[in-house]
């Protein structure tokens, strides 16, 4: 096991120092000057997954946002592999002229350094920039249709009556969901069978089969089954109620459980050292962008909730993040290699 704490307070110290100033100049990196109009040439945005997915679609709204904004050419690259990992590491190894920029989850970004600290081949908070948080999404601990439970005090009661006698399922060992049971479990003083699917979609199909009691899930994926009664849904991971499902308490709404706040966010990002006259064009678009009702409904039709954030409080939440989850993940143990 690496040493996570040395390294987070490493890498958090060059994020913060980076992000204050939006992108220092680097080794490497040219800074713009009044000759230099940027974009002069196509901004590639990496988007480390494949075509027709969320965080795709995503990616391709942006890409659009930034051409009609910034009058340039923005091109989505879909890289996809390793859960995301293939096309973050292309990114954070490409040049930082300002011409590459990529769409980054707290999985690519945070987690796979922790979990995979020997063939990931980038640190998230080392290696990239952050520009903006874009926005996040919510989890929300869903249960079979034949579970007795009729909320969270009832289903805590039942597992408390039983340890370890109920599973939930998520889409893989360390990810954000397989965490975020991992936190709900600690601050509501319980345990449960964790529950790794290679393959995601078959989460649903066992928990509306009955065959799985329980799982943490993007609140955007169970939207639709939670409308159609084919799933309960007992708690958001959150701090506070999501607007996607806003008569789902928080787990800390019930009484005894702690204060909890684990959910899947996106963000763009840039290779450090990108120039710092680009990285302040690019946020100050994608922010405009962001403060929209067209992106709040567009994110909204995707499962996220718009949260744009400056650099600076991107990164100090960030460092949050990422301190949270390496506690966890030392204490657990939690590793894939």
């Amino acid at each position: 096991m690496i040493k996570l704490k040395a390294v987070s307070r490493r890498a958090a110290a060059g994020l913060l120092v980076g992000t204050l100033a939006l992108g220092t100049h680097g080794a490497g990196a040219q800074p713009a000057t009044p000759a230099e109009a940027w974009p002069s040439r196509p901004v590639t945005l990496v988007v480390p997954y494949a075509a027709g997915s969320n965080p795709d679609v995503l990616g391709r709204y942006l890409a659009t946002e930034l051409a009609q904004r910034l009058k340039g050419n923005f091109i989505v690259d879909n890289v996809s592999g390793a859960g995301g990992a293939i096309g973050t590491a292309r990114a954070a190894a490409a040049k930082p002229d300002g011409y590459t920029f990529v769409l980054g989850v707290e999985s690519t970004i945070l987690l796979a350094p922790l979990v995979r600290p020997t063939t990931t081949r980038y640190d998230g908070l080392r290696d990239l920039s952050p520009v903006v948080r874009v926005g996040t999404a919510p989890l929300v601990l869903v249960g079979k249709p034949e579970l007795p439970a009729r909320n969270l005090a009832e289903l805590l009661a039942l597992i408390r009556a039983k340890p370890d006698g109920f599973s939930y399922g998520t889409s893989g060992i360390g990810t954000s969901l397989h965490l975020a049971g991992e936190l709900f479990m600690q601050s509501a003083g319980v345990s449960m069978q964790h529950i790794p699917y290679a393959v995601s979609t078959q989460i649903m199909t066992d928990l509306q089969g009955n065959q799985l009691d329980l799982a943490v899930l993007p609140a955007g994926s169970v939207l639709q089954h939670l409308r159609a009664g084919k799933l309960k849904a007992y708690a958001v991971t959150t701090a506070s109620r999501s607007p996607l499902l806003p008569d789902v308490p928080t787990a800390a709404e019930q009484p005894g459980v702690k204060p909890l706040d684990v959910s899947v966010w996106f963000g763009v990002f840039a290779p450090a050292g990108a120039p710092a006259p680009v990285m302040a064009q690019m946020q100050q678009a994608l922010m405009a962008a962001l403060s929209t009702e067209d992106a709040r409904r567009r994110l909204q039709e995707l499962g996220i909730e718009a949260a744009p954030a400056p650099a600076d409080a991107f990164a100090r939440f960030l460092v949050t993040n990422r301190d949270q989850f390496a506690r966890l993940i030392t204490a657990k143990k939690i590793n894939l290699e």
